[in-house]
């Protein structure tokens, strides 16, 4: 780029008509001017140069861009009227002879000059200037030089910047948020030309108007609460979807169709609608820019909403800030004022600054005379160095808080248990701010803990002996524990259990002991007689009241203690004598001796009371265990000499059952022989001799033959039952449905005239013997057959009713002659039958045979029936997947 010297001298030149090669003067002339105007139209700045007589020397792109007209062949006055220039305020016009170009050609040199040039109806701009005249060799001023750089833009960004700053102070110092707000609006409105803001806020799922200045009344009272929706206005809508809304002709943009009367009237012809999102993502509200023509924002435009959206969004978040910030000052102000904790804040110094109601009570002063105070003096002595050791590390920043329970000096000199919590408020640097204090009184709790302390041995000792009552079996080692724990644990000098005898001497023989005992229990001859003096000490008293006796100090006088040089000389000083009682007998005590003078305090007491009665229990639990242990080692002598009687009973049982079937066997296999003779005879005479007999003889003889054929069916049966009780017993499946239908079939061929309606089940499968359940299902359905003869149709049924336990449950159902259940136990002996001969033919042994059978099976057989009304006969066997054997 040419320096400005540089164009000085060669626009100087220029002036005084010099060229700058040798082919003439108006060649060169006009050749310099051609580089020269080649130079400064490359340049950003612009360049205007005149000479003397006020004739255009150089008018560069730069200037024509700006002004529109100028350069050589354009007269100077002429090209001066067709622009203005202002000071910066825009209104301050300068006189001609006041301008750059006139103070040049007056000698002048000005460096920065800055001015508002305004041409026509183009936007003002802001020029720097840079003024030199223009001298010859001999130093004569032969023109006039300005150069410019166009700084709108940095003009503009630095008086946003300056009205941002103002917008930023105002926030900052607090003020209301309408009047911040309403800074933001005239900042915008004042830079673009035509503008009206307005600014609503957000309160719940309307907008409401904040501040809009420029806006008729009328037309904001119409926008006030517009919903937050699609549609609703390009306020409502940028609100609803977060993001900008620029309505460029109201005329014609659906989205205020419901207010385009509206903005007809008031002149409104294009809105731009700029949500106000804080930083966390809520829409808080919307910036608008109305204008009164048609209009779509530019890139200067955007910039510049962008600023107004932030310093809005900045100004509300702070509001609102603000706003929770005063709800927790006055939530602050309440929880201090009525906290039931007492809390204190002090300085670095340890003053304090103030106190609440309940720190002020606990200690007995006024909030005024604690300011005149700190808290060390409050402190206990005792308790002083270990908190200030403790608040100086606080101080220092090497923790976060503390606590510590200490003393405090009550004003009315009283001291006072506390927990106190302390904790530091800093600023950003680090440097203290105030320290808190929170503290609770423990007074009654650190008193408790104290009386507790006292009793906790006591606990110890019981806890300790209640485990060993579990643990223990044997009595003497369970009382020599209780009394080694006593010692080790409850820290007594001496422990000792003692029995009392109903001898002459009604003596206390004792039974443990453990610690200093050094011969005190030999020497000291214990007695529970109340007619001499060794029998009025604690000892003899516990077991002739039954209660605890306390001698706290056995050198008193009245104490009553016989023994006390004994004691005395081997540190024993006061003794607690408990009674173990057995309901309202006393058998024992436990004794516990201290080496010094002991307060009993009322935990204490009641502990060591239970104590007592937990080992009188566990005494009392462990003779009844060696009673019953005893009982037990009785009872399993007698279970063993029963147990071996039964199995010989047993035995001959089923012996005398073996010669019994044996019996029956033989019985019934010898019979056969002379009824077989008889039936045989019998037969031959009635064929040979059967027409001769009268009617009385054929009679007896019919008689003779049928009691034959009946003993045979008889013994038959009795044989069959034998078999039944003998035989083995091979287990397999059964499918008793198949069983039934064969038997069925067999009885129906043999009447095949009779009406039959048979209802066999399906998978009625059961695991036994074979061959004897197809007796059982002969026996039951033979009889199902038999006993419904005389209706008018046999209805038979063999089914399932379920089962359970590894069984399943069969019956055979029949419509028959029924019978009366108060006989129904009869059903199952031999021989035994409802029904006589004439009525239905049979032996009593059918049901007999079923009853072994199934029996030995493992199952049970019973029947359900009433007469003229069927009969329902049920019998369990083993389910298929039982796998059973033989129990009977």
């Amino acid at each position: 780029m040419i320096s400005i010297p540089g164009l000085r001298s060669r626009l100087a030149a220029l002036a005084q008509g010099e060229g700058t090669s040798g082919a003439g003067p108006d060649a060169g002339e006009r050749g310099g001017k051609a580089l020269l105007g080649m130079v400064t139209d490359s340049m950003s700045e612009g360049v205007i140069a005149v000479d003397s007589a006020g004739e255009f020397l150089l008018f560069n792109a730069a200037a024509r861009e700006v002004f529109q007209t100028g350069g050589p062949g354009v007269d100077l006055t002429d090209w001066r009227q067709r622009h203005m220039l202002f000071e910066l305020d825009g209104k301050t016009r300068w006189l001609p002879q006041n301008s750059p170009l006139s103070r040049a050609l007056r000698g002048e040199t000005v460096d920065n000059l800055e001015t508002i040039v305004r041409v026509g109806q183009r936007p003002d701009r802001i020029l720097s200037i840079n003024i030199r005249p223009l001298r010859d060799e001999q130093q004569r001023l032969v023109g006039g030089l300005t150069v410019f750089t166009d700084v709108t833009a940095r003009k503009r960004a630095e008086s946003l910047l300056v009205d941002q700053e103002r917008v930023l102070e105002l926030i900052a110092t607090g003020v209301p948020l309408e009047d911040s707000l309403h800074a933001v609006v005239r900042m915008i409105e004042s830079r673009v030309s035509d503008a009206m803001c307005s600014i609503l806020l957000r309160n719940g799922d309307s907008l409401r108007v904040s501040v809009a200045p420029s806006l008729p009344a009328a037309f904001c009272a119409a926008i006030d609460g517009l919903p937050v929706a699609e549609g609703s206005g390009g306020c409502g809508t940028a609100a609803f979807r977060g993001k900008a809304v620029i309505v460029a002709d109201t005329q014609t943009d659906p989205l205020v169709a419901p207010w385009r009367e509206a903005a007809i009237t008031f002149g409104l012809a294009a809105c731009w609608s700029t949500p106000v999102v804080s930083a966390g993502g809520e829409v808080l509200g919307t910036f608008a820019t109305y204008f009164p023509t048609p209009r779509a924002p530019g890139p200067d435009d955007d910039a510049m909403l962008a600023s107004a959206v932030r310093l809005a969004r900045v100004a509300i978040e702070r509001a609102l800030a603000e706003e929770a910030l005063r709800g927790s000052e006055e939530l602050f102000r309440s929880m201090f004022a009525n906290a039931a904790v007492g809390i204190a804040l002090t300085d670095g110094k340890g003053r304090f600054l103030r106190a609440n109601a309940a720190y002020c009570a606990m200690l007995g002063y006024t909030d005024e005379e604690l300011r005149a105070l700190d808290f060390e003096v409050l402190t206990h002595p005792d308790d002083r160095a270990r908190q200030m050791a403790m608040h100086k590390a606080l101080l220092a920043g090497e923790c976060e808080s503390y606590a510590i329970e200490k003393r405090n000096l009550r004003k009315d000199g009283g001291t006072l248990w506390s927990r106190v919590s302390l904790s530091t408020v800093r600023r950003p640097d680090g440097s203290l701010v105030v320290c808190t204090g929170v503290a609770e009184d423990i007074t009654v709790r650190k008193t408790a803990a104290q009386v507790l302390a006292s009793t906790n041995r006591s606990l110890q000792v019981l806890s300790r002996c209640n485990e060993a009552l579990i643990r223990v079996e044997d009595e003497r080692e369970l009382l020599l524990e209780i009394c080694r724990v006593a010692v080790e644990v409850g820290g007594y000098r001496l422990a000792w259990v003692g029995y009392a005898r109903e001898d002459d001497l009604r003596s206390i023989v004792p039974m443990a002991h453990a610690g200093h005992e050094d011969g005190y229990l030999a020497e000291a001859k214990l007695t529970w007689r109340d007619d001499v003096p060794q029998g009025q000490g604690p000892a003899g008293k516990t077991i002739r009241s039954g209660q605890m006796v306390v001698a706290r100090d056995v050198m008193a006088p009245g104490s009553g203690f016989f023994w006390r040089e004994a004691a005395v000389n081997r540190g024993l000083r006061s003794i607690i004598c408990l009674p173990l009682r057995n309901g309202t007998r006393t058998f024992g005590l436990l004794a516990l001796y201290s080496s010094d003078v002991h307060e009993l305090g009322e935990s204490e007491t009641r502990l060591l009371g239970e104590l007592a009665d937990n080992l009188a229990f566990g005494i009392g639990n462990l003779h009844a265990r060696l009673e019953r242990n005893r009982a037990q080692e009785e009872v399993g002598r007698l279970n063993d000499e029963l147990e071996a009687r039964v199995k010989l009973r047993t035995a001959e049982l089923e012996e005398a059952n073996r010669e019994l079937e044996a019996f029956s066997y033989s019985v019934s296999h010898d019979l056969r022989t002379p009824l077989s003779a008889i039936d045989g005879f019998s037969g031959m005479l009635e064929k040979s001799a059967g027409s001769a007999l009268e009617g009385s003889s054929r009679h007896y003889l019919g008689r003779i033959r049928a009691g034959v054929q009946q003993m045979g069916a008889l013994i038959d049966d009795l044989l069959s039952l034998a078999q039944v009780s003998r035989a083995s017993m091979q287990r397999e499946l059964v499918d008793i449905g198949a069983m039934a239908r064969k038997v069925l079939e067999e009885l129906h061929e043999h009447e095949p005239g009779r009406r039959l309606h048979a209802d066999v089940q399906a998978g009625l499968v059961a695991q036994g013997d074979w061959r004897l359940l197809m007796r059982v299902v002969e026996n039951l359905v033979g009889n199902a057959w038999k006993f419904t003869a005389r209706q008018a149709e046999t209805r038979i049924a063999i089914g399932t009713a379920g089962g359970g336990g590894g069984r399943e449950i069969f019956f055979v159902r029949d419509n028959g002659a029924g019978f009366d259940m108060a006989y129904a136990e009869k059903l199952f002996g031999t021989f035994q039958r409802l029904h006589t001969a004439d009525e239905f033919p049979g032996t009593g042994i059918g049901l007999a045979t079923v009853h072994r059978i199934v029996t030995r099976h493992g199952g049970h057989v019973w029947a359900e029936s009433a007469p003229a009304q069927g009969a329902t006969f049920y019998f369990s066997l083993p389910s298929p997947a039982s796998g059973s054997g033989e129990t009977a």
